[in-house]
């Protein structure tokens, strides 16, 4: 029996601003990070301490021994033991806003979870483990997986949660990722999957330039362009034509200038200025 697809049944991709009641959380580990662990460790501990303040915080692990070591650590910090639940899952890295679940909802408030396939941001690193978190959590909380049948990264999706999806080419109509699709067939699954109908494609780079950059993930949409309510764009911009992202930015504004929002309104852009000496994701 075919498995009828997520948006025939009512599911779509929500904005991100929308009531939601946790996050998720891929905890450094020694695998990937021997000597950087420490570090890592510090800066997670800062993200969890600021989300545990409003939502529930739910954190991968890569075994019992580390579950303990969270368990510990929210004691001692006095958090809120009912807020957290651990999650034994093996991974390669901590990138699970890529590789992790991609959530929808519908009107009756039930969720799914979809996943994409990931391969490690085109092959660039280890994925073998991350690509089966989807997995394990649909399977961990009992909710319906719907694993679609193209390549991306939750990093590469921007929605406006009304019908538009915004995203760069350089991302997902990669061969690195996608190598036998075009743009209309990869526009037909993420409409199946994700409900969206309207779509703005920035331009993002070439392969080149992301590597010379140091955008291990081919120019994803979260580091240049995301929407802040349905119809404004929150925008990366530097008027300092000497600028190597120059030319990348001048020709997303000028995209941006050219879409509108799935009603056919234009779109409310805000340029914010680039941060001196930073590498986009």
């Amino acid at each position: 029996m075919v498995q009828k697809k997520p948006a025939s049944q009512g599911f779509y991709m929500p904005a991100e601003w929308e009531s939601h009641e946790g996050t998720w959380l891929q905890w450094p580990h020694d695998g990937p990070f021997p000597d950087e662990k420490l570090r890592l460790e510090s800066l997670w501990l800062q993200m969890t301490d600021a989300l545990q303040r409003h939502e529930n915080v739910h954190i991968i692990v890569e075994d019992e021994r580390q579950g303990k070591h969270i368990q510990h650590l929210v004691l001692y910090y006095g958090w809120e033991e009912s807020r957290f639940d651990i999650h034994i899952i093996q991974t390669n890295d901590v990138w699970v806003r890529d590789n992790g679940p991609i959530y929808l909802v519908n009107e009756s408030g039930e969720l799914a979870i979809t996943e994409w396939n990931f391969n490690g941001w085109g092959c660039r690193y280890p994925f073998e483990k991350d690509r089966l978190v989807p997995t394990a959590v649909a399977q961990a909380l009992s909710l319906p997986l719907y694993t679609a049948p193209i390549t991306l990264e939750g990093g590469g999706l921007e929605v406006n949660g009304q019908g538009t999806l915004m995203a760069t080419r350089s991302s997902i109509i990669n061969p690195n990722r996608n190598p036998s699709l075009n743009q209309a067939e990869i526009e037909a699954v993420l409409s199946e999957y994700l409900g969206v109908t309207h779509f703005i494609w920035l331009s993002g780079a070439s392969r080149e330039f992301s590597d010379a950059v140091g955008s291990d993930t081919d120019l994803h949409i979260d580091g240049y362009a995301r929407f802040t309510d349905p119809s404004t764009v929150l925008y990366n911009w530097t008027d300092d034509e000497s600028n190597i992202f120059y030319p990348v930015f001048k020709r997303h504004m000028e995209e941006l200038r050219e879409a509108c929002t799935e009603s056919g309104r234009p779109l409310s852009l805000i340029p914010l200025p680039k941060p001196e000496n930073s590498a986009y994701s």
